[in-house]
């Protein structure tokens, strides 16, 4: 019996992938099929209705508009650019205040507010015995 051969049920059991239904194939440049065909699409309306190198460079900014609205970058939090700056936008018009409650220490000591490495951010009152937080 050769090595590759069946030899029990186990041998057809096999690993999924961790996101199988996520799972799109490469074609070209990195792009899946449904990118290509987004940033073919304008590009090709645009040749054909613009004739000559105007419908060219058209075309070329279209199919590129198009490709940064459905491309999904990493270093975007695997986000398209299209919808990273729609975030962004919206993000800066809600951006809120927050206000937190004035706590003080009993008596005459300092508060001194430090950032997670240890350095001071901010000190409230005076005294000789800071208190940390």
């Amino acid at each position: 019996m050769a090595n590759d051969e069946i030899e029990s049920v186990d041998d057809l059991r096999y690993e999924w992938p961790d996101n199988v239904l996520g799972y799109e194939t490469k074609m070209w440049g990195g792009l899946t099929l449904q990118e290509m065909l987004a940033a073919i699409a304008p590009f090709m309306v645009c040749v054909f209705v613009f004739r000559g190198l105007a419908g060219i460079i058209l075309g070329a900014i279209c199919g590129l508009g198009a490709l940064m609205s459905v491309k999904k970058l990493d270093a975007l939090g695997n986000r398209s650019v299209v919808v990273y700056l729609f975030a962004r936008v919206v993000y800066n018009a809600r951006r809120t205040v927050i206000e937190l409650p004035l706590i003080m220490p009993v008596g005459n000591e300092a508060l001194v507010v430090e950032s997670w490495k240890g350095e001071t951010l901010m000190t409230v009152g005076e005294a000789s015995q800071p208190r940390r937080t």
